[in-house]
């Protein structure tokens, strides 16, 4: 094989799937969206456990 070959498949390797930097930032929104709701979650159940808890 000739050298000017292997760039060529390396390009094409980083332009699947699995392979180098994702093109986009979506799945880094989407962990952001996930983390802001859970942690909402999480608040939303404390205060509500605290306010079940203390109209005994």
């Amino acid at each position: 094989m000739s050298s000017a070959a292997e760039p060529q498949a390396e390009a094409a390797a980083l332009d699947s799937a699995g392979g180098g930097r994702p093109r986009s930032g979506r799945g880094r929104w989407i962990v952001a969206a996930l983390a802001i709701t859970q942690t909402i979650g999480y608040g939303v159940l404390y205060y509500a456990f605290s306010v079940f808890l203390g109209s005994r």
